[in-house]
């Protein structure tokens, strides 16, 4: 599947600073909003978004480290206790992140997509002017049973909503080498499961200072896309 989001200019990083955001996610996440998205605006001699209590422009960008109890459920609860909480009614666009722990070899990954998708649908339906964006998982380096069942739940993603144009496939981003090839193995049953990137990460699942500018790259592209 090619990107179709179109590349990042001057004009496309000020229309995203002038938006609402809200995003959920945990440490992955965390450095992608820390050090990846300031890279990107860097690079084009611009201030990055502020979070809501210290822009001084219409637009923010608010993120939290979301709670993921006791799985992967607790952590789309959370994200959708926060909208319906009066983030909901504040902004413009909103999105989270599922991480590499909240999937492991013996998730349900279905059960797990099916309560993602009734939730976030609706919220939609409870908040028809939040554009939600989708995530896939970022993968990782080791354990190739819990990659396969990552892969599985972010296969599930794509075939529901990259036709709609509102998913971020930082999965394909962060498995897609500098050299352009794309880190893609199978397990010993022949599931297929995404690598990161050698360049990309600094313990095999948390992401490099290259990491999080190319996902913050990925991330930013799409919320370009959703303010156009």
């Amino acid at each position: 599947m090619a990107d179709s989001t179109p590349p990042l200019d001057t004009r496309a990083l000020e229309r995203i600073r002038d938006t609402r955001i809200f995003f959920g996610h945990r440490s992955v996440g965390t450095g992608i909003v820390t050090e990846g998205i300031p890279a990107v605006y860097a690079t084009f001699g611009l201030a990055p978004p502020q979070p809501r209590a210290q822009s001084t422009g219409a637009g923010f960008f608010d993120d939290v480290v979301l709670e993921d109890g006791a799985g992967p459920v607790d952590k789309i609860q959370d994200f959708a206790s926060r909208i319906r909480g009066g983030i909901g009614s504040t902004v413009d666009i909103a999105f989270m992140k599922l991480g590499y722990l909240n999937i492991d070899a013996s998730t349900d990954v279905h059960q797990t997509f099916e309560a993602y998708r009734a939730i976030l649908a609706a919220l939609a339906s409870e908040y028809p002017d939040v554009r939600f964006l989708h995530v896939t998982i970022t993968p990782i380096q080791w354990a190739p049973d819990r990659g396969a069942n990552m892969e599985a739940f972010n296969e599930l993603l794509r075939g529901y909503y990259a036709s709609r144009g509102d998913l971020l496939d930082l999965s394909k981003v962060l498995s897609t080498c500098p050299d352009g090839h794309s880190d893609i193995e199978h397990t010993e049953s022949g599931a297929p499961y995404r690598l990161l990137c050698d360049d990309y990460t600094v313990d095999g699942g948390h992401l490099s200072a290259l990491g999080n500018e190319v996902a913050a790259t990925a991330m930013l592209r799409s919320l370009s896309a959703l303010t156009e």
